[in-house]
């Protein structure tokens, strides 16, 4: 599997991103959430990629960061949802929020999504409660440490790794922390918005 791809961001807009890397441009279809947090083109970044490949097509899909990407391959396993699908409902809705609805087994308020349908909001429920973390350490990036820590001082556990995951995401994209510093800075951020 390609795994990530580093270069030039080139062209973005709809679900469609391009990056070009070393003499070559790739298409990538991308989620209108994922590409709102890209910078502007002409800019140099990296994406996580999923290669889709099936008889007929082969496509690559694009993400900001790791828990989109953990979320869209959990949902291309579900009978019904291509990726297609999957990549509309996680532009219209955080991957946060998403999980939130997930939880709470809220089908209703899931079947908003536009061409999704209530029949359809039941199967993604009934197939990912209870199965898709906040913290995800086979698809996303592992802050367990930091949850349990904030947990341990008392805060509701699930809010921390809320939290947590969306500081990961305002800093990695505003930031260049090496691995420690980062921690540390989630950590403090964390403490201050949880306290609030």
């Amino acid at each position: 599997m390609i795994n990530r791809l580093f270069g030039l961001l080139t062209e973005k807009g709809g679900n469609r991103i391009f990056i070009r890397c070393g003499g070559i441009e790739w298409e990538l279809s991308t989620p209108a959430s994922s590409i709102a947090k890209m910078p502007d083109t002409g800019t140099e970044i990296s994406v996580y990629t999923i290669l889709y490949h099936r008889e007929d097509r082969m496509e690559l899909f694009g993400f900001f960061d790791l828990h989109e990407r953990s979320v869209f391959m959990k949902l291309i396993k579900i009978n019904g949802i291509g990726p297609k699908q999957a990549i509309k409902i996680l532009s219209s809705i955080s991957v946060q929020n998403f999980l939130e609805v997930v939880d709470s087994g809220n089908s209703r308020e899931l079947a908003k999504i536009p061409g999704l349908g209530l029949k359809t909001s039941q199967k993604i429920i009934l197939a990912l409660k209870g199965k898709v973390d906040f913290i995800d350490k086979n698809g996303g990036e592992d802050h367990s440490d930091i949850v349990n820590a904030l947990s341990d001082m008392g805060f509701d556990k699930k809010r921390a790794g809320v939290v947590v995951s969306k500081i990961y995401a305002e800093i990695i994209k505003n930031n260049n922390f090496d691995k420690e510093e980062l921690e540390k800075e989630i950590f403090r951020q964390a403490i201050i918005l949880l306290s609030s």
